[in-house]
């Protein structure tokens, strides 16, 4: 392995990160805050005789590539991430990392052109992370280079950093963790920066908001932390206390929309610190559909919330399936009949259940499997709150089916439904009043497209869909044979 004297690092690698920090201030009031950076006098001469002024060299043949500053942070970044992936460099800095993990989760702020799409974009939470133009974007790029050092760093300077970020959501800026930082700044341009994180309300919650983008992120090391005891259980309680207050608005300050949904983001990413642990994520369950329910709830924040329930519904519905393998084992070494089947249950879910209905009839069609898919989850936990879903808006989903019971994960999804539904009687009769004239016409359709007489499926239609047996008439339907194309 090379060894990088100090030469090499005073040469190459700490004007570059002073540049980093330099660039800090100017970029966050130019690019996320979309504002003309004004000089005093003194500073525009000191700014020219450096020769810090941006000047758009030759033009580009993309016209997609940034320039000026925005382009200058891109390009810094990229020489970062491209530095540290040579060989030896990443092991030499490491003692240096966590200054420059803070160096640079300032670039993780959302800008404001970003805050416009959140605006325009109900999605913005679920397919952010798919979205090209997001991914190659100063603030991922610079989320992708700190994810890539914190799986370098030891625990303790793991944890330092993670515990850093979270002290800022309830004690802002600590001026003396940014210490080594601000020693990289000779100009002292990052003073005002730091001051205003603490003072000014949108700086504080574009920066609560990055923290919480960084928290997420990094849920994986959250968790090895814990798993290694280096994370206490009151410090994740803690965690989920305060998101919980921010949900609900209730830690003292008014935060913005794009806050309370990047809380329901974050949770969602940190259900793995509480995975077995249901009073915890039956709290969590609780605030979260709260957010749901709220009328003050934009589009994007509900359907935030429904992938989040739809998560933990899972993991509750995994965990009650492990105690009633365990109960039961226990029953038959004892011969008891206590009654081994957990059922979740809290006095919103019907809410719950009424506010995902509406989210299907308001959705697009790139997240309408979100809440069918938490309706499904937690149809599971509870089977009796959740027939209220059939006994009100079977028709809303027979329409659903019939639009896209060619798509393989929609239509699986509410075929899975109506099984469940199908265990009541009164939501069989619903089911089989509305639902059979459109399967005959799908079985119909779909055997004129396989190139089949007419007669073999009146063949089908005595067998398929209903049994007779006593005088009540028994529902039995076949929808496994149901077509679903992919």
């Amino acid at each position: 392995m090379p060894t990088y004297s100090s030469k090499f690092f005073n040469q190459l690698i700490e004007p570059s990160w002073k540049l980093i920090v330099l660039e800090l201030s100017l970029y966050t009031e130019n690019v996320i805050f979309n504002k003309q950076v004004e000089y005093t006098e003194d500073e525009q001469i000191k700014i020219e005789d450096e020769c810090h002024i941006y000047q758009h060299g030759y033009e580009s043949e993309d016209d997609d590539e940034k320039s000026n500053l925005e382009g200058l942070v891109l390009e810094l970044i990229d020489f970062a991430v491209d530095l540290l992936k040579r060989k030896g460099v990443m092991e030499n800095l490491r003692s240096m990392l966590l200054t420059f993990l803070l160096c640079v989760k300032g670039y993780c702020m959302l800008p404001q052109n970003a805050i416009s799409l959140w605006r325009n974009d109900p999605n913005f939470y679920t397919t952010e992370e798919f979205d090209e133009e997001n991914i190659n974007s100063i603030r991922n790029k610079t989320m992708s280079l700190i994810k890539e050092i914190t799986q370098e760093l030891d625990d303790e300077s793991l944890y330092k950093f993670l515990k850093i970020v979270i002290s800022e959501f309830t004690e802002g800026i600590n001026i003396e963790n940014y210490a080594e930082v601000i020693k990289l700044d000779d100009y002292n341009f990052s003073a005002p920066y730091f001051n205003k994180l603490n003072s000014d309300g949108k700086y504080v919650q574009r920066s609560t908001e990055a923290n919480l983008f960084i928290l997420g992120t990094l849920a994986e090391d959250l968790v090895l932390l814990r798993d290694k005891e280096k994370l206490e259980i009151s410090e994740i309680k803690g965690l989920f206390e305060f998101l919980f207050k921010v949900i609900a608005n209730r830690d003292g300050k008014k935060h913005s929309k794009i806050v309370v949904g990047r809380s329901i983001w974050c949770i969602n990413r940190l259900l793995g610190l509480v995975r077995y642990d249901n009073s915890i994520l039956k709290s969590i369950f609780d605030s979260v559909s709260i957010a749901l329910i709220s009328k003050e709830s934009d589009m994007s924040i509900k359907l935030m919330a429904s992938q989040c329930l739809s998560n933990i519904a899972q993991k509750l519905f995994s965990n009650f399936e492990l105690e009633k393998n365990t109960k039961e084992e226990s029953q038959n070494n004892i011969n008891q009949n206590e009654d081994v089947n957990p059922k979740f249950d809290t006095e919103n879910l019907v809410d719950v259940f009424k506010n995902l209905v509406g989210l299907l009839q308001k959705t697009s069609e790139e997240t309408l499997l979100l809440p069918i898919e938490t309706i499904l989850d937690l149809t599971k936990l509870n089977k009796e709150k959740a027939l209220w879903v059939p006994y009100s808006s079977t028709k809303l989903f027979v329409d659903i089916y019939s639009k896209y019971y060619n798509n393989s994960l929609i239509g699986t999804r509410i075929l899975d439904l109506i099984k469940l539904w199908c265990a009541d009687k009164q939501s069989a009769n619903l089911l089989l009043t509305l639902f059979v004239p459109f399967a005959f016409f799908v079985f119909d359709d779909f055997f004129k497209s396989l190139g089949k007489e007419s007669r073999n499926f009146e063949e089908i239609k005595k067998t398929v869909m209903t049994e007779h047996g006593n005088n009540d008439m028994n529902f039995k339907t076949s929808l496994d044979m149901l077509p679903v194309r992919n």
